[in-house]
């Protein structure tokens, strides 16, 4: 196997590889040159007191110790004070003075959030818990997971060379997001391996407030539907602060696993070498699994494979493999042979050993079914003047054996479908658009969508609107896109050309950064390692990785994927009704646009999925 590279250092490989991730519409560019035009001209819009990068606006802090209840939806930091859905405001789970009213599927996670005002004076040992379940069903309060909402310094807002854009967003479409110089939350650290530096009980300062992420797991096979019950209670080191009531209805159906497809990037070696044990990596898949993503690994021999074994045929998602949650016993949706290009070009010896990986494929039980489980050699990323996707094609087809001929070879090039000689086309998210999707499916070609920029699609980075990867499978659901990629999710080494080499993704949102200017919050970090022998300061002494409030937000749309899914088979018309009022357009035609049309804010996406559930639970 060739030394591992860093997927986006690959942008660098050739002199055109940057113009490909820039890549914009010729009208939009015709566009922004009039702009300047204009501007050079004395024309345009005043616009005193204007700031490039937007800011997130804030509340008053409370002038008291309060607990309030919000969705999954809202991400809320220390210093935001006390928003409107803390008062009540378009909050479809709580009001104050009222209880937690929760509804969901089995085979779901639910999620809300717990916020925890200090007012005036600060709150010491805070305890956030929950007690008296009852119900038809064996659901406990182990099945209610907690985790500190941990915040991240915030230096700056992602960029490049080109003054408010980055790799997440055009440049008009830049973000609302939390002041550079503060923080923003993104890691969730399970309350029982609560570390000193973010310790729980919580520590709150005065006119602050501190955040807790609740999972209600319905994913087992204890779940009865029916209506359950419990208490949420939060207590000081001085005096209960809150004893809210919290119901729960449970529906009868069962949530389909993994209704929008994806497929997340990782590399074992380097998730090990963080953490310090191979283990790191199964409980890595298993969480990934958990959040119905696809995972997919360098596979460039045998041995990778078979170590694979588990992800592949799904025996690491059971019970035997000290598996819990969702999609039990399936294994990975997608396999890609020689990810990012990494099998380079065909040759015999190539030949031979893909021919050996599909027969073991076979024999673990894992063919390709287009649109279920998709395997693929992937021949070359992000260069679309390389032959190697049409020669590796061409290899195939000339090998005389039936199961390299039916192989489907893909890449990554934003090209007109038409134009590109492989079976499977994965578009950057600029790019994809309604007849790009048409003219690859009249070729009989599959097309997927590739990372995410606004305002065309939801972003993937810390500092862009909180539901994006929830507003991603929203997308994907309301256009029927196959499969969305995401290049990477572990890349706590910034390995580049131009690249900060390994770094403590607890000190800083800031991941990435390579040769061209381009920096980036977030970006190809969607969990945190647990263990970090080189960074002691920031060391849980936990074997293996952690969520990320961006990975919750997308499992909740794939969660929501699944809702649409059985809302179609049953009310078709109130669906798509739904489906256009939370996703009136979106994808290429958007460039250009200041604003997605989609709702940035956390508002009216709990509704939405209520309004889902009842279609769904109504006969």
């Amino acid at each position: 196997m060739l030394p591992p590279m860093s997927p986006r250092a690959r942008l660098n490989e050739t002199p055109d590889a940057e113009s490909a991730v820039r890549a914009r519409p010729r009208q939009a560019q015709r566009l922004k040159a009039f702009a300047v035009l204009l501007l050079s001209l004395g024309f345009g819009v005043r616009c005193d007191g204007c700031q490039r990068d937007p800011i997130e606006p804030k509340a008053a802090p409370s002038s008291e110790a309060r607990v309030s209840v919000v969705t999954d939806a809202e991400r809320i930091t220390s210093t935001a004070g006390v928003t409107p859905s803390m008062q009540g405001e378009g909050n479809p789970l709580w009001k104050p003075g009222g209880g937690i009213e929760l509804v969901g599927l089995r085979g779901e996670v639910v999620a809300f959030q717990v916020v925890v005002s200090a007012g005036t004076a600060p709150l010491n040992k805070i305890q956030v818990e929950i007690n008296d379940v009852s119900g038809p069903g064996e659901l406990t309060a182990k099945d209610f997971q907690r985790f500190i909402l941990h915040e991240l310094p915030f230096h700056r807002r992602s960029g490049g060379k080109t003054a408010g854009e980055s790799l997440g967003w055009e440049k008009q479409a830049t973000p609302a997001a939390p002041e550079s110089g503060t923080s923003i939350p993104d890691p969730l650290i399970p309350v029982e391996i609560a570390p000193t530096w973010d310790p729980y009980p919580l520590e709150i300062e005065a006119r602050r407030q501190r955040v807790i992420w609740i999972d209600v797991d319905l994913t087992g096979s204890n779940i009865t539907p029916g209506r359950y019950s419990a208490k949420l209670v939060v207590r000081s080191d001085a005096a209960t602060l809150a004893d809210i009531p919290l119901n729960l209805r449970v529906g009868a159906q069962q949530l389909p696993y993994a209704a929008a497809k994806t497929m997340l990037y990782f590399e074992p070696d380097k998730v090990e070498e963080r953490v310090g044990t191979s283990a790191a990596t199964d409980q890595y898949l298993q969480l990934l699994h958990a959040h119905h993503v696809s995972s997919v690994l360098p596979l460039n021999s045998l041995r990778e494979l078979e170590a694979a074994k588990g992800l592949l045929d799904g025996s690491l998602f059971t019970a035997a493999a000290g598996y819990h949650g969702a999609g039990a016993g399936e294994g990975s949706s997608v396999v890609a042979l020689g990810a990012y290009g990494m099998l380079r070009d065909p040759s015999a010896a190539k030949l031979k050993l893909v021919g050996q990986m599909l027969s073991r494929l076979e024999q673990l039980g894992v063919k390709d079914q287009p649109g279920e489980r998709d395997v693929f050699l992937y021949a070359v990323d992000e260069q679309c003047e390389s032959p190697r996707g049409k020669d590796w094609r061409a290899a195939l087809d000339k090998s005389g054996v039936e199961s390299l001929r039916q192989l489907r070879v893909g890449h990554t090039c934003s090209d007109p479908p038409r134009t590109q000689a492989v079976d499977l086309v994965i578009m950057f998210s600029s790019e994809y658009s309604e007849s790009a999707q048409a003219e690859a499916r009249k070729l009989g070609k599959h097309i997927w969508i590739y990372n995410g920029v606004l305002p065309q699609t939801g972003s993937f980075l810390t500092d862009a609107w909180p539901v994006s990867l929830r507003a991603n499978a929203w997308i994907q659901a309301r256009y029927g896109i196959e499969r969305w990629f995401y290049w990477e999710s572990t890349f706590w080494h910034d390995g580049n050309p131009g690249g900060k080499g390994p770094y403590d993704p607890f000190a800083s949102a800031e991941t990435f950064h390579n040769q061209h200017g381009d920096h980036c919050n977030g970006d190809g970090v969607l969990v945190y390692p647990g263990r970090q022998e080189p960074f002691q300061a920031h060391d849980l002494g936990f074997d293996g990785v952690l969520p990320s409030f961006r990975l919750k937000q997308w499992r909740r749309g794939i969660q929501d994927a699944g809702y649409i899914q059985l809302a179609r088979e049953k009310h078709p018309k109130q669906t798509e009704a739904i489906l256009e009022e939370r996703i009136p357009d979106a994808l290429k035609g958007l460039s250009g646009d200041k604003l997605p049309r989609w709702e940035t804010s956390g508002k009216g996406w709990e509704q939405a999925r209520r309004e889902l559930f009842e279609l769904v639970t109504t006969p």
